[in-house]
């Protein structure tokens, strides 16, 4: 039987931010392998990445045909805006690893991923 529980020994929390679980996760870039932390938001539906993250590690971001509007617990639309890219980058936390990620144009976070 394998021990899914294993990347609860990668949480971390990251200085003045107590209030939210960090996780140490891996992102293949388009250059190198990259080591960041992502905020886990047990209510979001969808994983999300900054677009600056993308940008910096030269990751590979595809225009979505439709752009989606991103709501909140409330029903409100987010302040961050609609999603209008996509992107494809492997990202590991431990042995699980997770492809498909949703960008959205304005997403700015102290982390750069959300899932």
């Amino acid at each position: 039987m394998e021990n899914y529980y294993a990347a609860l020994n990668y949480t971390d929390t990251l200085e003045n931010d107590t209030n939210h679980i960090m996780v140490k996760i891996q992102l293949h870039g388009g250059k190198e392998l990259v080591t960041i932390y992502a905020m886990i938001d047990s209510g979001a539906i969808d994983d999300f990445i900054d677009p600056e993250v993308c940008n910096k590690h030269w990751i590979r971001m595809i225009k979505a045909k439709n752009p989606r509007e991103i709501y909140l617990a409330d029903g409100k639309p987010s302040a961050m805006g609609p999603v209008t890219y996509m992107t494809k980058v492997p990202m590991d936390i431990s042995s699980h690893r997770e492809l498909e990620w949703q960008i959205s144009k304005s997403m700015r976070s102290s982390s750069g991923c959300h899932g």
